[in-house]
């Protein structure tokens, strides 16, 4: 997975295979900033695009979002059109994400 850094708001797309449901995954590499917070929306019907909620698997918990260094999470996406990983955070700093999707 490659990870790009993000600014406040800025975004890193998903690409999203149509034909199947799947999962997408959210990862942090350890140069990310601690206070660096990712939420992963995806789009249902075209041009609205929805915050989802994500399996931590370092936390093995339920979450709103990815926050911080070494992280990975991951949501099932059934019948989404479109994914994509958002920095939601003002705090500047290092932004590293990356994200892919796997057929389920």
């Amino acid at each position: 997975m490659l990870a790009v850094n993000l600014a406040q708001n800025e975004t890193l797309p998903i690409p999203v295979d149509k034909t199947r449901s799947g999962v997408a995954v959210i990862g942090t590499p350890a140069v990310t900033s601690a206070t660096a917070v990712f939420v992963l929306e995806i789009e249902l019907f075209t041009g609205l695009w929805n915050s989802v909620g994500v399996f931590d698997a370092v936390a093995q918990a339920k979450a709103d979002n990815v926050t911080g260094p070494s992280k990975y999470a991951w949501a099932d996406i059934p019948g989404a059109q479109s994914a994509r990983i958002r920095r939601t955070d003002a705090t500047g700093g290092n932004g590293s994400v990356g994200g892919d999707f796997f057929l389920s």
